[in-house]
């Protein structure tokens, strides 16, 4: 592992083209061409490519949604479809009204993998990956309802379909309300699993405020002798990369970083896998064209020391990944970057910052004392069928060998968790 870590510009990296047998959407039982139409909204079912013929309305949609998912940004879930290897190819269920003009607004996005069980039983699942930490679908603000209905309609329509599980829906928010309402109004059950609360960092006070609530001033006092530490090792500043040439080069100081780490030790960093490391810094890039990402760059005598990428806007914001210099461990960079990080995040009326970690995270839980609460769900497809007792029976099975629901989706798909 070395001290330093110099900045550099990496090669481009050319983009990988959608492969053309994603061009199609699989067959999916009861799925007529035309979609499943209910009051005026239809629901059409499309593959990758075809999904990517839709990137404007998409891109549109995301700022419109009811809830902000960087994940379901088309620039984000594309580049995983390109580079990354060994993660399920998802078909797109778009929600679309086409009384409003010719090729039907786009008013909801929800990615999914339909694993085929046993007994005859369909199950349909969110798109969930290794990359993704919030499973909150896309839905138009103003017809939220709506698409929700149109969304769970066609689920029934598929035959033998038991419901769907969506993954990583965080309950607090407005999407899971609309949900939760409309499966109360059309009389579906919807079951809870994994359920977990994570740390987030909520705006409206001063990060000074907030980090006092989540620990005492002794705590906060230890926090800034390390900063002095630090500051005796070289001069300390923050870099805040938001222009695409900028997060070029910042992006490259973290995956340094990464490797140098424990993650490298582990064989698990971004730069150890060519497609890895092309996705990264391919929605890095992406996204800060549109203002949707920035990496934070703690500096120690003008060489990198701790990195964090962080997605979205002002509205909703991911603390994505992190990484550090292990040899200034003991001055705790990690910790001297996220309270950096907080501290512009506050400043600058991001509502939530969602740490993406999981729950009782050592280092995040001791900086942000609020919580999220976070979980699977699964609604049934129709209310009191047999077809969604025997999937709900199902999940509870699934459920009981395994103790979150992330490995309840491997075993689905017939992966090791």
């Amino acid at each position: 592992m070395q001290n330093s870590v110099d900045l550099v510009t990496p090669p481009r990296q050319p983009v990988l083209p959608l492969a053309a047998a994603d061009r199609g959407a699989p067959p999916l039982r009861g799925q007529t061409a035309a979609g499943s139409k209910a009051h005026g909204i239809e629901v059409q079912v499309c593959g990758v490519m075809q999904a990517a013929d839709h990137v404007v309305a998409w891109r549109d949609l995301c700022g419109r949604a009811l809830d902000r998912n960087v994940y379901y940004d088309p620039d984000f879930a594309l580049a995983v479809i390109r580079h990354l290897r060994d993660v399920p190819r998802p078909v797109f269920a778009l929600v679309r009204d086409r009384a409003i003009d010719g090729d039907g607004a786009l008013l909801g996005l929800f990615p999914v993998v339909m694993p085929r069980l046993g007994m005859g039983q369909l199950e349909l699942f969110g798109w969930r990956h290794d990359q993704l930490t919030l499973g909150t679908p896309l839905v138009d603000r103003a017809r939220a309802p709506e698409v929700v209905k149109a969304f769970l309609d066609w689920i029934a329509g598929q035959n033998g379909a038991g419901g769907v599980l969506l993954p990583l829906v965080t309950e607090d928010s407005e999407t899971a309300g609309v949900i939760r309402a409309v499966a109360a109004a059309t009389g579906r059950a919807v079951r809870r699993f994994g359920d977990h609360r994570r740390a987030v960092l909520v705006g409206g006070e001063s990060f000074d405020a907030t980090l006092l609530r989540a620990m005492p001033g002794k705590k906060v006092k230890e926090l800034r002798r390390l900063r002095r530490r630090l500051e005796e090792r070289g001069p300390v500043a923050m870099v805040h990369a938001t222009d695409p040439r900028d997060v070029r080069d910042a992006t490259e100081a973290f995956l340094t970083l990464e490797a140098s780490g424990w993650k490298g030790r582990n064989g698990t960093a971004f730069m150890q896998s060519p497609g890895s490391a092309t996705f990264l810094r391919s929605v890095t890039r992406s996204l800060a064209q549109y203002g949707q990402c920035r990496v934070d760059l703690l500096t120690v005598g003008g060489q990198p020391a701790a990195a964090g990428i962080v997605l979205g806007d002002a509205t909703m914001s991911l603390y994505w990944k992190t990484a550090f210099d292990e040899a200034l461990a003991s001055f705790s960079p990690g910790v001297q970057l996220t309270l950096e990080m907080s501290a512009r995040q506050v400043a600058g009326g991001v509502a939530v910052t969602d740490s993406c970690a999981v729950a009782d995270h050592p280092m995040i839980d001791r900086l942000w004392p609020d919580r999220t609460p976070v979980a699977d769900w699964f609604i049934e497809a129709k209310p009191a069928a047999a077809s969604a007792a025997i999937a709900r029976a199902g999940v509870s099975a699934r459920r009981g060998l395994r103790s979150t629901a992330k490995s309840l989706y491997h075993i689905a798909r017939g992966r090791k968790p």
